[in-house]
C-alpha cells in the first residue's frame, strides 16, 4: 500500500490525458461519420475505430473521476476544467452514439 502513495500522478497529466482520450474518440466519430454515408454505416466502419468509439468514453468518464479525486483538495485550474468539460461531452455523446447504434441494431432484428 505504501507504493501507491509514491506513484502520484500530476493532475495536469490527467489533464491533458482527457484532451487525449477526447481528442482519439473525436477522430473516431470523424472515421464512422465517413463510413456511415453507405447503407450498413456501422458495419462498414474498421474494427479500430469501433473499439475505441466504444471504450473511449469510459475512459474519460473514469479519468475525469480520477482528476476530481487528484484536485479534491486544491483547486481546479482553467486547464482542468476545460479538460472535464471535454471530457464530459465525450461521455454523453459517446452514450447517445451507442443508444443509436443499439437502436438501429433492434430495429434491423440483431
Amino acid at each position: 500500500m505504501r507504493s501507491l502513495g509514491r506513484s502520484r500522478v500530476s493532475p495536469l497529466m490527467l489533464s491533458v490525458a482527457l484532451l487525449v482520450c477526447s481528442a482519439v474518440w473525436l477522430i473516431g466519430t470523424s472515421v464512422w461519420y465517413a463510413q456511415s454515408n453507405s447503407k450498413d454505416g456501422w458495419s462498414t466502419t474498421p474494427l479500430f475505430w469501433m473499439l475505441i468509439l466504444t471504450v473511449t468514453p469510459m475512459l474519460c468518464l473514469i479519468g475525469g473521476v480520477v482528476l476530481v479525486i487528484a484536485r479534491w483538495r486544491s483547486r481546479f485550474t482553467r486547464f482542468d476544467w476545460y479538460a472535464l468539460a471535454v471530457a464530459f461531452v465525450v461521455v454523453i455523446l459517446g452514450g447517445l452514439l451507442a443508444l443509436m447504434v443499439l437502436s438501429s441494431m433492434r430495429a434491423m432484428g440483431i
